[in-house]
């Protein structure tokens, strides 16, 4: 019997052409798939300023309120309603425009004003080098301890924004819808600063690319101070500012 041995040029090859067939199929993969980094891009990016993210959310709540109640203008158990638009400055480096739709209703007991229970619906855009997104916006929260000599507001909010995007990451453009929805628990704001202190949420994101791949991931965001968050996925846990 004939035994047949490849020269060490002709292996050479042979295991070239594997390893690269290999990283082929791995960043094929990648293609298809909504990643960690792009999820990550995609949560941070609602919660900050430049997006009209939970930081701008939480602002408008305290906007219905300057923490002394005796100036509170709004009557116990009335449902208020007001439209806003919200823009980014001229010239930042992420610009959005969103169109909302604000509702609150003043909550007291025994007279005294306890809290704002607030609902919106918006719909607009936001652009960034790394992420451009036009969606929908729905809304539920309330913002306790009003009364300035509670210590610092509590807010707790449901969030979700439903819409298509565009990620530009690592050198390759995708597209897909997702709908991101972001539970905060007990978020205490400082109510001279407005700054979040700390306090916690839950997020889920699903979605599906042009493909028809899906994707799910879910997580936590914790929120330290000092417009610091850490933002955990699958384990691994990013160091975010909002």
């Amino acid at each position: 019997m004939k035994t047949f041995r490849l020269s060490p040029i002709l292996l050479g090859i042979a295991v070239t052409v594997f390893f690269s067939c290999d990283r082929e199929e791995n960043n094929f993969g990648d293609a298809v798939q909504v990643t960690e980094e792009e999820a990550l891009e995609l949560v941070q990016t609602s919660l900050t300023s430049d997006a009209y993210g939970m930081n701008v959310q939480a602002e408008d709540a305290l906007a219905l309120n300057n923490g002394d109640t005796s100036k509170i203008k709004y009557e116990c158990g009335v449902l208020n309603s007001k439209s806003m638009e919200r823009s980014s400055a001229i010239n930042a480096p992420v610009s959005f425009t969103h169109s909302i739709e604000y509702l609150f209703t003043l909550v007291c007991e025994e007279g005294q004003s306890k809290a704002f229970a607030i609902e919106f619906d918006g719909n607009g855009t936001y652009s960034s080098p790394r992420l451009q997104s036009d969606d929908t916006i729905s809304y539920q929260a309330v913002l306790g301890n009003i009364v300035s000599s509670e210590g610092p507001y509590v807010y707790n909010s449901s969030f979700v924004r439903e819409g298509t995007q565009t990620t530009r990451i690592a050198s390759r453009t995708k597209n897909f819808d997702s709908t991101l929805s972001i539970e905060s628990n007990a978020v205490a704001i400082d109510k001279d600063t407005r700054e979040l202190l700390g306090g916690s949420a839950t997020f889920s994101l699903q979605g599906t690319l042009g493909s028809g791949e899906t994707f799910s991931y879910a997580g936590t965001i914790t929120f330290k101070g000092n417009g610091a968050a850490t933002i955990n996925i699958n384990g691994n846990t990013y160091n975010v500012q909002i």
